[in-house]
């Protein structure tokens, strides 16, 4: 951006030899700010520039000293200008209409020590917990999917094709440094699971130095430190009944002027000992590399390993242990008009130990193939993707014996989002995707012929919004999907959210979702259901003043134990030294009042 500003300020003309007034535009937190409006002020000159991908700006004009610069969602600046120096402006984005999934400094100010609670500040995000050990947290888009969705974690598909333990039981509190939500027309993408939406935790974040510690009804400490080649992350966190521990560490290297190669590592641990004498104890480890090449489109190849494990004692003792390994390849068009395609294979195994239960050892291997394509288009007023995969599954038992399970699917989605105009919007999707059974579910009642039964779910939605560009969004969501093999019924879910800057420093942002779940399951061993009828929402309310002083206020509703669990939380935070935040938060957090205070570094 440096040079581009030196060669802008060199220029002498631009065509009959008027000046240029150059700058770059910059919010609060120091990114570029595209496609803002800048003019002169006061010159009588009519001419304006708009500001590219990088926040860069070229303006003709003479004899200017002040630019106005407006920009949606933010607050209209007016900056001095000098002659032959570059203009920095920055400006004070609106960060709450920005993204509808809570930002890095969301994540970095707000009470929950769980990632999962913060995933589900996403409007139409149903967060489903049980007060028992397993089988743990899970999250939904719109409650389309029984035992939530696809959680990637650090670029690793996160959970247990075993029992569908929660993957959230190894990540220490506060550790997420970014998330990021999918919807389920991704899903033919990424397969199992995944037509529940995709969540995805990032523990390193964007390049800075971050540090927590914590003290209170939790013990918390954490650490990271990302630059563009690499970071790595530490964390453990304890509260008496719950200890967490974790490591990750990612290193990019370039192996030419235009490819990269990432390896990244995780390994975690956790044990929560609730009472009783009853306990859980889980471990998730990742390996991860990934080779990136951009020409005239984006090539990668990856590839990965995983293996988790539980042991839980709760009067009698239960195991389980998993593990993956992945291998793909696929192209990704660079352009806005293009064709993408991959190829993959996965194989799986795993074992479930609960004979103390009077339950048979149940082991079995899984083998997946699969390979998608399909087309994006990009206009003006639309962005269009469409495509379709195909996968051949196997089964094979391992301990009882029996003829495999086999099955080949297939998984079309159609993603549609117009903007006819830049206040109305609207996003259409339609998806076949699919669940695999869990190996308790495959083999819990002995198979009837070599067919391996799934759950096919059939999803229509669409998602209407309007923003008035500056200080208001509204979206409102339909969605049904129907849903037969494994379970057997409808969903039916109907939302509405709203984002409201009502003052500069204060943000209002608030979403209900009613969802009306009837399926039933046909399986035994099935402990994740959806109640009949829920309706859950949050209601979060923001004060950050220019001193960054910042006041969270979050009425929420979700689901424990099948029912409405409602709670009031809150944090605060300010400026203790250069980089140094002091904080305060409390969450209730399975009917249990948590009170946390410490400090939290960036830099």
């Amino acid at each position: 951006m440096v040079c581009l500003l030196a060669a802008l300020t060199a220029a002498p003309a631009w065509g009959q030899g008027t000046p240029l007034v150059v700058g770059a535009v910059r919010d609060q937190n120091g990114a570029p700010v595209a496609r803002a409006l800048v003019r002169a002020v006061g010159t009588g000159n009519l001419e304006t520039a708009s500001t590219d991908s990088n926040g860069t700006f070229a303006l003709r004009a003479s004899g200017v000293s002040t630019l106005e610069i407006a920009c949606a969602f933010c607050r209209t600046q007016r900056v001095s200008v000098v002659p032959g120096v570059p203009v920095v402006a920055i400006v004070h984005r609106y960060a709450a209409l920005l993204a509808q999934t809570p930002s890095p400094s969301d994540l970095a100010s707000l009470p929950y020590a769980h990632v999962e609670s913060a995933l589900a500040l996403r409007p139409f995000t149903v967060l489903e917990d049980t007060s028992a050990l397993v089988p743990g947290a899970s999250l939904s888009d719109r409650g389309l999917a029984r035992g939530g969705g696809l959680v990637l974690d650090a670029g690793v598909p996160n959970y247990d094709p075993v029992t569908n333990a929660s993957p959230f039981l190894t990540t220490p509190q506060f550790y997420a440094r970014g998330v990021d939500v999918r919807p389920p027309f991704d899903a033919f993408q990424y397969g199992d699971r995944a037509g529940g939406g995709t969540f995805a935790i990032d523990p390193i974040g964007e390049p800075a130095t971050s540090a927590t510690a914590l003290g209170g009804d939790d013990a918390v400490f954490n650490l990271a430190e990302s630059t563009p080649r690499g970071g790595a992350a530490l964390g453990s966190s304890s509260n008496g009944i719950d200890l967490r521990k974790r490591i990750d560490a990612d290193w990019t290297i370039p192996a030419s002027s235009d490819s990269l190669l990432t390896l990244a590592a995780s390994i975690a641990q956790g044990r929560v000992a609730p009472s009783g004498g009853s306990y859980l104890e889980s471990s998730f480890g990742a390996l991860r590399a990934r080779y990136d090449r951009v020409r005239e489109n984006d090539v990668h190849v990856q590839v990965l390993a995983d293996r988790g494990t539980y042991d839980l004692q709760a009067g009698r003792e239960s195991t389980a242990l998993w593990s993956d390994v992945a291998a793909e390849i696929g192209i990704a068009p660079a352009t806005p008009v293009g064709f993408f395609a991959d190829l993959g294979l996965r194989s799986s195994s795993g074992l479930y130990d609960a004979r103390e239960y009077t339950i048979p050892l149940e082991y079995a291997a899984i083998e997946q193939q699969h390979a998608d394509a399909g087309l994006r288009v990009v206009g003006k007023d639309y962005d269009l993707s469409a495509g379709i995969a195909a996968f051949d599954i196997g089964y094979r038992r391992g301990t009882l014996g029996g003829p495999p399970l086999r099955s080949l699917v297939a998984s079309p989605a159609v993603d549609l989002q117009l903007a006819p105009g830049r206040r109305l919007s609207a996003r259409l999707g339609l998806a076949q995707t699919f669940r695999l059974p869990t190996v308790l579910e495959a083999y819990a009642n002995p198979p009837f012929s070599t067919h391996l039964p799934y759950d096919r779910n059939d999803l229509a939605s669409a998602t209407l919004s309007y923003t008035d560009l500056r200080r208001l969004r509204v979206d409102f969501t339909a969605a049904t999907q129907a849903v037969h093999d494994l379970d057997w019924g409808n969903v039916n879910s109907v939302g509405i959210a709203a984002t409201w800057q009502f003052a500069p420093a204060f943000s209002a942002r608030v979403w209900e979702l009613d969802v009306r779940d009837s399926t039933i399951s046909n399986r035994s061993y099935v402990a994740e259901t959806l109640p009949k009828t829920a309706t859950v929402g949050s209601l979060w309310i923001t004060y950050e003043n220019d001193a960054r002083v910042r006041v969270d206020a979050i009425w929420r509703r979700d689901l424990l134990d099948n029912l409405a669990d409602e709670h009031l939380d809150g944090s605060i935070s300010a400026p203790l030294a250069p980089n140094v935040r002091w904080f305060i938060g409390t969450e209730r957090y399975r009917r249990s009042r948590y009170v946390d205070l410490g400090i939290r570094f960036t830099r």
